[in-house]
């Protein structure tokens, strides 16, 4: 009779234990839903689908941060969200 009470209890213990790691598991699926939705937003092919570009210094390809940094006559690549264009500096404008 005690043993059938203990495995009643055991039977009920891994119930609870089932169902309470069945709902961890859901909300860490969710928390992993929201963190890849959250990098996807930033990445960077991502913002270059909004319109935006990136342009390098050739050929060493290094990101242009500042007009100052080129200068007229040299190649730069600017890399869209479809393709490429690279372009002759005829004329740097602004500085900073």
């Amino acid at each position: 009779m005690i043993v059938l009470q203990y495995r009643e209890k055991v039977i009920n213990l891994a119930e609870q234990v089932s169902v309470r790691m069945s709902h961890l598991i859901k909300l860490r699926q969710a928390e992993f839903t929201r963190a890849i939705e959250k990098l996807s937003n930033l990445s960077p092919l991502n913002i270059l689908s909004r319109g935006y570009s990136i342009t390098f210094q050739m050929p060493q390809e290094k990101i242009i941060k500042d007009a100052a940094a080129v200068r007229t006559g040299e190649f730069i690549k600017t890399r869209l969200h479809k393709g490429e264009i690279l372009s002759e500096v005829t004329e740097v404008t602004g500085n900073g």
